[in-house]
């Protein structure tokens, strides 16, 4: 990606390894330092946005067409029946605990659960993404994407994962979706691949049925990341039923 002009760090190699493993067995890179600076979730601004959606469009049209082609994903959707064992797990905690409000966001999650047609995902392309792209693992200058960082989690999955993370971390504050933004990004992305109305809507849904085990009872020990996904699970489920009409840009 760096040598096709993808802003991420550039990798250095040892021996012409790129991949290094210390002695005690850990693996690691060396890579480039860059300027850039992180933002806080969703406060990003439509310049930026645009070269987000530009930068991730690139990097999974490169990908599709010079990375290989896996046979199995490295991970797969849960089924219907998974979903619910593990939303019967948070509900009975929040019972316990006599926590009102994660009740009823749990209650709103399995009408989700119940109603969503399964058929949804099959048409969900396969190949590589990123995997972890929120705000934490992206770089920017004032008007520019920096840098995209932090490939660790990098897979054969769903690219879509790659879409709506990105959306959701950078576009969406105090439970309002800034459209300005979203529309900025989803004309970058279509600058190299395409992204209709349904793809962005079921990249919303993919992400909410691999996410939505966040929404639990909050504890004190939960991370920052912890927190901003649970808010953004929540509020996916409250505009589930009218998600076509939130993203029809």
């Amino acid at each position: 990606m760096f040598q096709n002009g993808i802003p991420c760090p550039r990798l250095y190699p040892s021996q012409q390894h790129y991949v290094l493993t210390s002695k005690l067995g850990q693996r690691f890179v060396v890579m480039e330092d860059l300027d850039g600076s992180l933002i806080e979730p969703g406060t990003i601004h439509p310049s930026q946005a645009y070269s987000l959606g530009l930068t991730i469009g690139q990097m999974h049209q490169l990908l599709f067409e010079t990375a290989p082609v896996r046979q199995t994903l490295h991970w797969n959707l849960p089924t219907k029946t998974e979903m619910l064992q593990n939303w019967r797990k948070r509900w009975e905690e929040a019972k316990s605990l006599a926590c009102d409000q994660t009740m009823k966001q749990l209650e709103v999650q399995q009408k989700i659960i119940d109603g969503l047609e399964w058929d949804l995902f099959s048409s969900c392309e396969k190949g590589w993404a990123h995997w972890d792209l929120f705000v934490d693992n992206i770089l920017f200058h004032s008007d520019s994407v920096a840098a995209l960082l932090d490939f660790d989690r990098m897979h054969y999955v769903y690219p879509e994962f790659d879409i709506s993370r990105a959306v959701l971390s950078c576009c969406l504050l105090n439970n309002k979706l800034d459209m300005t933004c979203t529309t900025a990004f989803i004309s970058g992305y279509r600058q190299y691949r395409n992204l209709s109305h349904s793809k962005l809507v079921r990249s919303m849904k993919l992400t909410w049925w691999k996410e939505s085990s966040w929404l639990q009872v909050a504890k004190t020990t939960d991370s920052r990341p912890m927190i901003r996904f649970r808010e953004e699970m929540i509020w996916l489920a409250n505009q589930w039923d009218v998600l076509e009409d939130v993203f029809d840009v």
